[in-house]
């Protein structure tokens, strides 16, 4: 679900790359200082090896991700691309700098995109960019350019089985429909689970361009909603971010109990999961004490009570650093969260036959 969370920060983000910020008066110098940082990798999305300055221009290449930029729609939509550049450059804090250098210089930028299929450039000259800069940023006109950008684009692969047919604007929310392949997914399982893994993707992304596009979305008071149809039933499922949610992840507030319950629902999603001959991981869930994994024993293979014994604290905490010596970052997050909310990490295991169980509960000290 991460390409169809990600895919509306393009046109507003891709040129609002991070690049860092100065006091060099020279704009040949502050274009020095940002190739030492070159390559710059824009996330998913591209590449810029060097950004040139000669003939008093300033050009900005854009080696793009294969597949990502439907050619002939932005080269028959030239106008609403450009606008949108110039919304676009706006947005980032650092690039005001490199503008303000151009300005100053009476120079020109050229932005150009390209990949093995195809390219695109644009010239925007120092007046544009000047009066832009004067003017300052109207970001619900830049939702809506970036928004009609992305619908050029339509339709979108966002997933196998999924495509994004269109994308909306109303007072609340920024709205993407998708269409859902029904003989790959169904739509009653969609509607249990998909808040729970677009709030979980959003809250671990790292992208940059994603978290500026959150941003962008809580600067104009809006979430987002999700409008997945089912190719042959043409069931409708909404899920709703509510913006009060992005606000939390750009700020980075969101409880470690709020995470900890995202992270349970999305593990119960892959359950029940075989361990090993006999033990089956059946459940997962938390309240105020312990994060808690249910396993299942199968007691033709293994007496409950044989099994406890061969099982102490020692082993699982034993275990859990192993784990997490050996690189597994899943489990340290956990560790992290479980620390922080002050609740233990348990493992739980229920006889299949005889219904008896036993608990063994790492304390959050012992964590």
């Amino acid at each position: 679900m991460k390409k169809f969370i990600l895919l509306l920060v393009f046109f507003c983000g891709i040129i609002s790359f991070s690049a860092c910020s100065g006091n060099d008066k020279s704009l040949r110098n502050y274009i020095n200082k940002l190739n030492s940082e070159c390559p710059l990798i824009l996330g998913e999305w591209a590449i810029v090896e060097k950004i040139e300055y000669s003939n008093k221009t300033v050009s900005m290449p854009f080696d793009m991700s294969n597949g990502l930029l439907n050619w002939s729609a932005i080269q028959a939509n030239d106008a609403i691309i450009r606008d949108n550049a110039l919304s676009g450059l706006l947005s980032s804090k650092e690039l005001q700098t490199l503008l303000k250098l151009i300005v100053d210089a009476e120079a020109k930028l050229q932005i150009m995109y390209f990949d093995k299929e195809g390219s695109y450039s644009l010239i925007l000259d120092f007046n544009e960019i000047k009066e832009n800069l004067q003017n300052g940023i109207d970001h619900e006109k830049y939702l809506s350019k970036s928004i009609e950008n992305v619908k050029l684009q339509t339709p979108i692969k966002v997933a196998d089985g999924m495509m994004c047919v269109d994308v909306q604007l109303n007072d609340k929310y920024e709205t993407i429909v998708i269409e859902v392949d029904e003989s790959i997914y169904d739509m009653g399982e969609l509607e249990i689970h998909a808040q729970n893994n677009l709030k979980s993707t959003i809250l671990n992304t790292e992208d940059f361009f994603t978290l500026q596009r959150l941003n962008l979305l809580v600067l104009v008071n809006r979430g987002i909603e999700y409008n997945y149809i089912g190719t042959s039933t043409r069931k409708i499922v909404k899920v709703l971010i509510e913006k009060g949610f992005l606000e939390k992840v750009i700020n980075k507030n969101i409880s470690p109990l709020e995470q900890l319950d995202l992270l349970a629902a999305e593990e119960r999603q892959q359950l029940p999961q075989l361990i090993e001959n006999g033990i089956n991981l059946v459940d997962v869930f938390f309240d105020t004490k312990s994060y808690t994994y249910v396993y299942e024993v199968d007691e033709s293979f293994y007496s409950i009570a044989t099994f406890r014994n061969n099982i102490s604290k020692s082993f699982f905490k034993q275990s859990v650093e192993e784990e997490i010596s050996s690189g597994d970052t899943e489990l340290l997050h956990l560790i992290e969260l479980l620390k922080s909310a002050n609740i233990g990490l348990a493992y739980k295991y229920v006889g299949s036959i005889s219904g008896h169980s036993f608990v063994i509960r790492l304390e959050p000290n012992e964590l």
